[in-house]
């Protein structure tokens, strides 16, 4: 069991690099959209943010995450912050 848990944080981790780099190749294609006059999709970005918000705040703070930290992890990166945030620390428990 302990290999598999071991073999669950790495994995997780690994995607957690792949999730970052496609959620900035997303912020810079809104940013390139937005010059042209397409804001659109930074719009729904902050949208979802926004919304997911809430539970990003209650992950945070359930696992110790500066306030600072928290508020700019997740809106830059949302839910792709968050939810290896949870797996990661229940595997480790």
């Amino acid at each position: 069991m302990v290999g598999l848990k071991k073999f669950l944080v790495e994995t997780i981790g690994k995607l957690e690099k792949v999730d970052y780099t496609l959620v900035i190749i997303l912020w810079t294609v809104g940013t390139i959209a937005a010059v042209f006059g397409f804001p659109w999709i930074n719009f729904a970005i902050i949208l979802m943010h926004v919304c997911e918000f809430p539970i990003g705040l209650i992950v945070g703070r359930r696992y110790g995450v500066p306030f600072p930290e928290l508020i700019v992890m997740h809106f830059a990166f949302g839910f792709t912050w968050w939810v290896p945030l949870i797996y990661k620390n229940e595997c480790v428990d």
